[in-house]
């Protein structure tokens, strides 16, 4: 029980530690340019302010998952 919140709470962490680092370096690279004003100090409040979120578990069976993903959608080859 602990250890999968544990798991959940890293990986999110990870993942809102790489976006942080990222925004940092755009944040580094935009400054160099003129006309940027504050646009890095604004990507790093939208980043600051994000929480990342689970992924949503599939429903249903693995197989009805592939199966649904290998349909192909019917064409009508008509020509008039």
């Amino acid at each position: 029980m602990y250890q999968s919140r544990y798991e959940r709470y890293f990986r999110s962490l990870t993942v809102l530690c790489r976006m942080i680092r990222d925004a940092e370096f755009f944040k580094s690279r935009i400054s160099k340019l003129e006309g940027a004003a504050d646009l890095g100090d604004s990507i790093m409040n939208i980043v600051n302010s994000k929480s990342v979120a689970e992924k949503p578990k599939p429903s249903g069976t693995p197989a009805a998952a592939t199966e649904a993903a290998s349909e192909k959608p019917q064409v009508d080859d008509e020509k008039t």
